[in-house]
């Protein structure tokens, strides 16, 4: 069985006064987060949650980029699956709560859930 846990924190400067109609109040966001993943004998979880907000993030080294116009407060991410040989499949579930910043909605909840099927060749 192997276990990781990663403690992690994010600082995000906007370099800008606006968005489209949106003028930003804050141009300065930090966020704290907790990543947990185990493998055992091929089956895969991990659990991540972020806390404080934030605003256009970049995630996952690069790959993956927040561009919509929301301001997240708190995020949980679930995720299980099973790598073999060449092939593995992965279950995730998010959940995000923010604000939409042009809209100035409080309390949008995003939830999604999604099925991966990754073939290494």
């Amino acid at each position: 069985m192997r276990l990781k846990a990663t403690i992690l924190a994010k600082k995000i400067d906007i370099d800008g006064n606006k968005y489209g109609a949106y003028t930003f109040k804050d141009r300065d966001y930090f966020t704290t987060g907790l990543k947990l993943a185990g493998n055992y004998n091929g089956f895969i979880t991990g659990f991540a949650a972020f806390f404080g907000e934030r605003i256009f993030t970049v995630l996952d080294d690069g790959m993956k980029v927040q561009h919509h116009a929301m301001q997240q407060d708190k995020t949980y991410m679930f995720s299980f699956g099973k790598k073999f040989k060449n092939f593995d499949i992965i279950a995730k579930y998010s959940y995000q709560n923010g604000k939409e910043l042009p809209e100035n909605r409080d309390d949008v909840d995003t939830k999604v859930t999604s099925i991966l099927f990754s073939y290494k060749f």
